[in-house]
């Protein structure tokens, strides 16, 4: 059985530029404050450039609207798709062998 998300979203400088650097799920877009100091986000934007990562400058606005109450600190990327993979059958093996769930 296989489960598909839309999307996942993370936010906050740090959370974003630990994604970058991780690589282990490629980031579809980040986005950013349009009145963010660039001083501030000098190394995320300079890793997010160096891996192909398109980077998108919107008014506080429109990021307070689409992540409401969350504190993002001006900084949010969109992770893609993770494929969850269920397999019975590698769960059932771990429980015959007296390994844990």
């Amino acid at each position: 059985m296989r489960e598909k998300r839309a999307h996942d979203v993370v936010y906050g400088v740090n959370a974003v530029l630990e994604a970058l650097r991780a690589g282990k799920r490629q980031i579809e877009t980040i986005t950013i404050l349009e009145s963010a100091r660039p001083d501030r986000l000098k190394s995320l934007l300079e890793l997010a450039r160096e891996k192909g990562v398109p980077v998108h400058r919107v008014p506080r606005l429109d990021l307070d609207r689409s992540l409401g109450e969350a504190r993002h600190q001006g900084v949010v990327a969109r992770i893609a798709a993770a494929c969850v993979i269920y397999n019975e059958n590698a769960v059932a093996l771990r429980r015959h062998d007296g390994g844990e769930e």
